[in-house]
């Protein structure tokens, strides 16, 4: 099987596979006659177009002996957090994508940064044990991302420098600068690109007033620039 990175196309079938259980959904080519099947969470069943709508996905491929597979997001930072998930010491294909199932893309990257090991035991599978070690491997993994991410894109830049004259408000006056850089270098090592990240902040701008958005910590305003941008 060779190694897809994305798909666009028609979207041929959603649902449960009957045989196993497990979600998938399947894609059709343009002027290919090629059809992928690709394995996901109900989360992204139940965000995918309707049958015979255009339908775009990112694509991880698992490769095993045993076992060949697509996988299918409907956005790049949620795929990149798979793979990250993928890394881990005792992570799967299944567990995974049990992990994606059972949390919000802001709430698995809040307990990663902040270690909070019991918010991972929801998904299934997943006890005190794994879960703990599952921090270790995947917060070093995400730092070490960013870095590499940060270096090629944002080159050592503060966020000022890169939205102070496109955000459409002075941002000092809405967050504190501290948080707004952290919250900014996580979601560039996701994958997200500037423009979207300006997008997010301005409809935090229009949402909340200046004296509540000031107060925000890198975690909380991180959490909720991830709502604005899924």
């Amino acid at each position: 099987m060779m190694s897809l990175h994305a798909l666009h196309g028609t979207l041929q079938h959603k649902g449960i596979d009957p045989l196993t259980g497990d979600p998938l959904f399947v894609v059709l080519l343009p002027n290919q006659g090629i059809a992928y099947e690709l394995h996901t969470t109900q989360r992204t069943l139940l965000n995918l177009p309707a049958i015979k709508e255009p339908c775009s996905t990112y694509v991880y491929t698992h490769i095993r002996p045993e076992e060949q597979k697509l996988v299918g997001f409907l956005s790049r930072p949620e795929r990149e957090l798979f793979r990250l998930l993928m890394g881990a010491n005792g992570v799967g294909l299944k567990m995974a994508l049990a992990i994606l199932e059972a949390l919000p893309l802001s709430d698995l990257i809040e307990a990663i940064l902040s270690e909070n090991y019991k918010t991972l035991t929801v998904a299934k599978g997943v006890g005190n044990k794994l879960a703990q070690k599952m921090i270790l491997d995947l917060k070093e993994k995400l730092v070490v991302w960013q870095e590499r991410i940060l270096s090629q894109t944002h080159d050592s830049l503060q966020w000022e420098a890169l939205t102070g004259g496109n955000a459409g408000s002075n941002t000092a006056e809405f967050f504190n600068p501290q948080a707004l850089n952290e919250a900014e270098q996580v979601l560039l090592s996701l994958g997200y690109e500037i423009t979207e990240i300006q997008t997010a902040l301005k409809q935090l701008m229009g949402l909340f007033p200046s004296e509540e958005t000031i107060g925000l910590n890198s975690e909380t305003l991180l959490k909720s620039l991830l709502k604005q941008l899924h």
